[in-house]
């Protein structure tokens, strides 16, 4: 006799264990059959539930575990079998060898994921019994559109399988067929009582192994958690319905007697609130729960990382309680997007957890190191691959080795053929150390890329392979990181590391077997290779108990836990792939062509996934606690699953908990619950005041703790307004930093944030280099570009007074040394690269035609490029003397010197160029955050006793487009945004000789009657001369504090909102956290005007 049970959630197990139960006292033999994922969670309850000390004629069995023991018994196919690795090298054989029949398809081949979707497609054709022809003969019968094209493709691609297949072996479904005919000629399940639990619905292979079992066993009792389609939510459970009638349609074609019952319906057993949230979540009527729900609770928090945190909390407070952690489940929406937050997250917190996710095998590094290899053999040493084999940490070089190679090769744009030649770049220091690393790289791959070239047969390739591995020393690596990872106690670690090496392995004799006197091509070998590792993962073993289990939503399956958790319930979650070669559309008009059932569709899916929701909401006995993110941890907006605001209208009582800025270590609602949570809580509270008693309790402890006093104290320092380290103590001779000299940008970096001066010039931690044109590249090429112009024109005769194109020429002249010296630079490196550095050599012309424009309206004249002031240069330094009476050389380069002397007086302007532009800000300058143009200034009118300021000004060095096709009105809008920007001397005639009174450089910064025009930065001498005085005494002020080693970490913060981090190289050391209202100097805006009042009133 054959039962089928269908019940809502977690009403199944119960009768069904009592079922078995009296089964076993009967005598006989027991099955239970379950998903593959579930067998030893099933064997843990049933021993549980049953008081059983252990297995005797009772047997759990997954599908997979059933097929191996019909073949046990009554023989084995004589095919060699292949899994789903075989089967994918398989497959991506007879895509290559079908490729040019191809006709919707042939594009798709290189596509990622495109072998599996295949795979899924013809594994469904296979299972329904369709052959290749029936396939190829769909254009007739499809019609329109693409569905023809795409089965006769299906078609082609599975004949050319089925021909590789060649009757000597046999896949999933070849498998299956087999186990179907041997189960039923033999008597496996006579005097058998076979029980199924756990399935969401029944595949079309389950409907006939169920049918195949049913026609042998006393007794066949198969559940599935349904409803009828008349219940309030009946229509999410359309889709298990719909599998039981193709059960009950399959065991009345093949006259075995079955019967059908819905299980009474009986209460759960759970707080009032899930049962209400059981009943109405996935249902039509919106009925509210009168009470206030205690059992159930929303939070929203800020960002994942918070939401973690959270229900740590709130697993720390169940522990409290007395709950067992294995009676604590956690699941999340995307297990992948979480499960780092939470180990980590939950190991801050001390609580044991087991997560149960599985790694792909590909992702494995010693996977990686196999397949870089293979690839750098077969695609000439692209850059990534020859990138993954280096940070494998298996290509046979140590984890230091690798990163020096690594930062050689990213230094000087070691790529394809060039890591196959001794390096010839770079000092001869780093080329010693570098080509030993290269060799030991290389030599191993070239000796497989020979004999690679040199196979034969599959054979030969497969072991030219492991050879490779044999000799960069794999096995020897994996088996001491094993033992490493047990010893640090990471034994799901260690026991996935055992599994890759057995997983290549059988990949490896799969693929030899299937091939056997075939070549693998070189340039397919790792992409076959690929597509059989990617069908595999990787997974540790649960522990026995005493863990959290943490899964993905749908995954895992809790036998009713007292408290579980959901994280990540955000929109989309539950949203199911559209990962099918058919559309929803083309599935029914297939299935309708064939008569058969090609599988769910996409509506399906999402229903089965609303499904998983219902069930793991409504297994808790005790508590359950539901929350999301409002924003991801870039900042992007997220928005609650659907499911979530009809809790709302479900529980007008219920309070949504948290919101943005909750969940932070200051949340008022937060508790002493675990030594590093909670010390980060305390610093909030020590800041904003008194702490209550609690806290003030878990205070006292971390003070007095050996291990946390430490942290203790240092929080104190911080929390009343001592930075943990201000200083570092006077900067003598043989001190951290140099203190006998500084350039003025190093004294604004000092400005902006002592700390980020500290770590540049007292750390100095070496960056990174990479083989790219780098801002500070171009910045020199302009600068350089530049210099030698302005030294060109002024030995010209006919300089300014020249058209466009002569100072173009000119221009040419200057850059042409320079240019000349990019072939062996990232500049000239590649076709793209000499293409945009073209137009760096575009904006030089420009800007020596800008120049020389200004120069044609001006009286003044370049009096010097690229002038040095101090460290030998040839203008004297600006000496600042300290406190203790030494002195400090300030030096610097000033980009241009121009100067005009006649019967108006000597005057002298600075310009320094900006490649990215730069504009004076008055806020900037009081601080000293800007005082270069002054200090140059400075250091010029020291040279030339006598002579007056006329002006300190940025030229920005670029070539702008002009929104305009009016060619005189696109030359004027060019020239007003390359105008010089800085301040003037507020005299009419000095500024008319400047730039001819037209304000083609200057801009108009006077009124037609010659008074000074309103706003503009206009200084007379004396307040000029003041604010240069006032930039040297910044400077002054800034040298001492260098000495007297100040390090504060106390970022500028300036009105328009940027800060002195923005573009700071150091985050990563400085680690300072924006949201937490760091230490910071905010610097309100200032006017021209408010600076110099400041100044005055000094």
């Amino acid at each position: 006799m054959i039962d089928i049970w269908c019940a809502r959630p977690h009403r199944l197990w119960t009768p069904m264990v009592r079922e078995i139960g009296a089964a076993y006292q009967k005598g006989g033999r027991v099955v239970l059959l379950v998903p593959e994922q579930y067998t030893l969670q099933a064997e843990r309850d049933l021993m549980g539930d049953l008081q059983l000390p252990g297995f005797f004629r009772l047997e759990v069995l997954s599908p997979s575990r059933l097929a191996y023991r019909v073949f046990e018994n009554y023989g084995a196919d004589e095919r060699v079998r292949i899994d789903e690795r075989g089967r994918a090298v398989t497959l991506a054989r007879a895509l290559q060898r079908a490729g040019k029949q191809l006709s919707f398809y042939t594009r798709a081949l290189e596509r990622p994921g495109f072998i599996k979707r295949m795979g899924d497609l013809l594994a469904t054709v296979k299972t329904v019994g369709l052959t290749p022809e029936q396939l190829l003969g769909a254009q007739q019968g499809a019609g329109d559109g693409p569905l023809g094209s795409k089965l006769a493709d299906a078609g082609h691609i599975l004949d050319a399988y089925e021909e590789l297949m060649a009757g000597r072996f046999a896949d999933q479904q070849d498998i299956h067929r087999e186990m179907l005919a041997r189960l039923g000629r033999g008597g496996m399940f006579a005097d058998s009582r076979v029980f199924v639990y756990g399935f969401d619905v029944l595949t079309e292979d389950m409907v006939l192994t169920l049918a195949a079992i049913g026609a042998q066993a006393d007794h066949l009792l198969v559940t599935l958690v349904s409803d009828r389609a008349q219940a309030e939510d009946g229509d999410a459970f359309e889709p298990v319905r719909r599998s039981s009638l193709r059960l009950m349609d399959t065991l009345k074609m093949r006259e075995l007697p079955h019967a059908f019952r819905w299980l009474p319906e009986e209460p759960l057993d759970a707080p009032g609130e899930i049962r209400h949230l059981e009943r109405y979540l996935l249902g039509i009527t919106e009925a509210a729960y009168a009470d206030v729900p205690q059992a159930l609770r929303v939070y929203a928090a800020p960002t994942p990382h918070q939401e973690v945190q959270h229900a740590a909390r709130q697993i720390m407070l169940a522990l409290r309680r007395g709950i067992a952690p294995e009676d604590i489940v956690v699941l999340c929406g995307s297990l992948p997007q979480y499960q780092g937050l939470i180990a980590s997250g939950f190991d801050s917190w001390g609580i044991p957890c087991y997560v149960a996710d599985k790694l792909p095998l590909t992702a494995h590094r010693m996977v990686r190191c196999l397949l870089a290899a293979l690839r750098c053999a077969a695609d000439g040493w692209r850059t990534q691959d020859a990138l993954d084999l280096i940070k494998s940490g298996f290509s046979g070089l140590t984890r230091e080795e690798g990163w020096a190679l690594e930062s050689y090769a990213l230094q000087y744009g070691i790529r394809n053929r060039r890591w196959l030649s001794p390096f010839a770049r770079g000092s001869e220091e780093e080329r010693a150390l570098a080509e030993p690393l290269r060799q030991r790289l290389t030599g191993p791959v070239e000796a497989l890329h020979q004999a690679l070239v040199d196979a034969r047969t599959a054979s030969q390739s497969l072991d030219a392979a492991l050879h490779y591995l044999e000799a960069i020393g794999v096995r020897q690596q994996a088996q001491a990181l094993e033992e490493a990872l047990m010893q640090q106690g990471l034994y799901k670690q260690a026991a996935q590391l055992r599994q890759v090496w057995d997983m290549i392995a059988q990949v490896f004799g799969q693929m030899g077997a299937l091939m056997d006197e075939d070549r693998i091509p070189l340039t397919h070998f790792a992409d076959w290779l690929q597509a059989g590792l990617a069908e595999q993962e990787i997974a540790g073993l649960p522990p026995d108990g005493g863990h959290v289990q943490v899964g993905q939503l749908g995954n895992l399956l809790p036998h009713r836990p007292r408290v579980v958790l959901v994280l990540g319930l955000n929109d989309g979650v539950l949203s199911a792939p559209d990962d099918k070669l058919l559309t929803p559309q083309e599935t029914v008009a297939a299935e309708q062509l064939y008569g058969a059932h090609f599988g769910l569709d996409g509506r399906s899916r999402e229903q089965l996934a609303a499904l998983d929701l219902l069930k793991a909401l409504s297994a808790p006995r005790e508590a359950l606690y539901l929350s999301y993110a409002l924003a991801n941890e870039e900042g992007g907006v997220m928005h609650p699953l659907p499911q979530l605001r009809a809790l709302s209208r479900l529980f007008p009582l219920l309070v949504e908990e948290g919101g943005a800025l909750a969940g932070r270590a200051g949340d008022p609602a937060a508790m002493p619950l675990a030594p590093g949570p909670a010390l980060e809580a305390l610093a909030y509270r020590l800041r904003d005041g008194a702490l209550d008693p609690l806290w003030a309790e878990a205070w006292d402890w971390m003070s007095a703790d050996e291990h946390w006093r430490g942290q203790a104290a240092a929080l104190a320092a911080s929390a009343n307004g001592i930075p943990p380290q201000a200083g570092i103590g006077p900067q003598g001779e043989g001190g951290l930093f140099d203190a006998r000299s500084a350039s003025v940008s190093r004294l604004e970096q000092f400005a902006a944030c002592p700390f980020q001066h500290f770590v540049a010039h007292g750390l100095r931690p070496r960056q990174r280099e990479e083989w790219q044109v780098e801002p500070v590249d171009t910045g020199s090429f302009y600068h350089e570009a530049m210099e030698r112009f302005t030294r060109l024109a002024a030995q010209h005769p006919a300089w300014p007074q020249m058209e466009r194109g002569a100072a173009e020429t000119l221009m040419d002249e200057a850059v042409a040394p320079i240019t000349s010296r990019w072939e062996d630079k990232p500049f000239y490196d590649t076709a793209r690269l000499r293409k945009v550095s073209q137009g760096y050599v575009q904006v030089a012309r420009r800007m020596a035609w800008t120049m020389t424009q200004g120069a044609q309206a001006s009286q003044f004249r370049p009096g010097g490029a690229e002038l040095r002031f101090g460290q030998g240069g040839q203008l004297p330094p600006i000496l600042l003397q300290m406190p203790d009476g030494t002195l400090v050389e300030l030096h610097g380069v000033i980009d241009r010197l121009d100067r005009y002397t006649g019967p108006e007086g000597d005057y002298l302007r600075v310009v320094d160029y900006k490649s990215g532009g730069a504009r004076l800000m008055y806020e900037k300058l009081f601080t000293g955050a800007q005082m270069q143009l002054l200090i140059y200034l400075q250091a010029a009118l020291n040279a030339a006793p006598g002579a007056v300021p006329a002006g300190a000004f940025y030229q920005r060095l670029d070539d702008p487009l002009a929104d305009t096709d009016d060619p005189q009105q696109a030359q004027a809008e060019v020239l007003k945004a390359l105008r010089l920007s800085g301040i003037a001397l507020k005299d009419l005639q000095v500024v008319t000789l400047m730039d001819g009174g037209q304000g083609a450089t200057l801009g108009q910064l006077f009124n037609k009657d010659g008074s000074p025009s309103k706003g503009k930065p206009l200084l007379s001498e004396e307040e000029m001369r003041a604010l240069a005085a006032h930039a040297r005494g910044r400077a002054q002020e800034f040298a001492g504090r260098i000495q007297a080693g100040e390090i504060i970490r106390e970022p500028a913060v300036y009105a328009d909102n940027t800060k002195a981090c923005d573009y700071c190289r150091y985050q990563g050391i400085c680690r300072m956290d924006w949201q937490d209202r760091p230490r910071s100097r905010r610097v309100p805006r200032m006017t021209l005007e408010e600076l110099l009042d400041r100044l005055t009133a000094k």
